[in-house]
C-alpha cells in the first residue's frame, strides 16, 4: 500500500513538474516572440534614425551651400551699394560743375 501511495505521489509530481515545463515553455515561447518583435521594432528604428541622420546631412550640407551663396549675394550687394553711392557723390560733383560752368558761361555772355 505504501508502495502504491509513493507511486501514485510520484505519478502526481511527474504530472505537477511536467505542467510546469509545459507552463514555462508556453512563457518562454512567448518571450521568445516578443523579443523577436521587439528586435524588428529596433532594427525598423535603426533605420529610421539612419534615414533621418542622411536626410539631416543633406540638409546641412545645402544649408551651408545656401549660406555661401547668401554670403556672396551680400557681398556683391555691399560692393553694388557702395560703388552706387560713389556714383551718386559723383553726379552731386558734377552738377555742382554743371551749375558752376553755367554760371560762368552767363557771366561771360553779359559781359
Amino acid at each position: 500500500m505504501l508502495g502504491t501511495l509513493l507511486r501514485v505521489d510520484l505519478v502526481h509530481l511527474l504530472a505537477s513538474r511536467d505542467q510546469e515545463l509545459r507552463a514555462l515553455s508556453a512563457e518562454m515561447n512567448q518571450v521568445h516572440s516578443e523579443l523577436q518583435l521587439a528586435r524588428g521594432l529596433i532594427d525598423e528604428k535603426d533605420s529610421e534614425i539612419q534615414r533621418i541622420r542622411l536626410s539631416n546631412s543633406q540638409y546641412v550640407e545645402e544649408n551651408d551651400r545656401l549660406r555661401a551663396i547668401l554670403g556672396e549675394w551680400s557681398s556683391r550687394a555691399a560692393k553694388l551699394e557702395r560703388a552706387l553711392e560713389a556714383e551718386r557723390l559723383s553726379n552731386i560733383e558734377l552738377r555742382k560743375n554743371i551749375a558752376k560752368f553755367r554760371g560762368q558761361l552767363h557771366k561771360e555772355q553779359h559781359v
